[in-house]
């Protein structure tokens, strides 16, 4: 008798272990349900003014709530399609097929195709710097000669 009340007893504790993991997953989904969505399903970018993107104080509700609460990728808003990949993957997709015949053995194809498809951006980006650097080199010899002129 007391093997058939062990047997039965671990019956109804495994039963109710499943009940309970059955009501957390139940939680779990309405949870993300629930999602609270940060950006309100807009991207905070597009609203922003120029300060606010100058100085990315359009990511302070974010970090406001990822203080106290776990960050969801359903809590983030929309992205533009300026923004997405899906404009240039037809020029990606053939950029890589040409270097991959180009250069079957190579192991940095994807880098070079990458490079490719997005050279006037990586070009822009080296002219800015470049201008940028000038003006630091620049900069002791116009402070020397503005304070020789004063």
């Amino acid at each position: 008798m007391t093997e058939v009340k062990k047997i039965a007893d671990e019956k109804s504790d495994e039963s109710s272990q499943t009940e309970e993991s059955n009501v957390e997953d139940q939680r779990e989904n309405e949870d993300k349900d629930k999602v609270e969505k940060v950006f309100q399903g807009v991207n905070p970018r597009a609203n922003a003014s120029f300060f606010d993107k100058l100085l990315f104080r359009y990511t302070v509700p974010l970090l406001d709530h990822a203080k106290t609460n776990k960050v969801l990728v359903e809590q983030m808003g929309t992205l533009d399609d300026e923004w997405k990949i899906n404009k240039d993957l037809p020029s990606l997709e053939a950029n890589l097929n040409e270097m991959r015949a180009q250069y079957p053995d190579s192991e940095s194809v994807v880098m070079w195709a990458v490079l490719k498809t997005y050279r006037k951006e990586y070009a822009f980006f080296l002219g800015l710097r470049l201008v940028m650097m000038l003006f630091e080199m620049l900069d002791p010899l116009l402070v020397m000669r503005f304070t020789t002129f004063i």
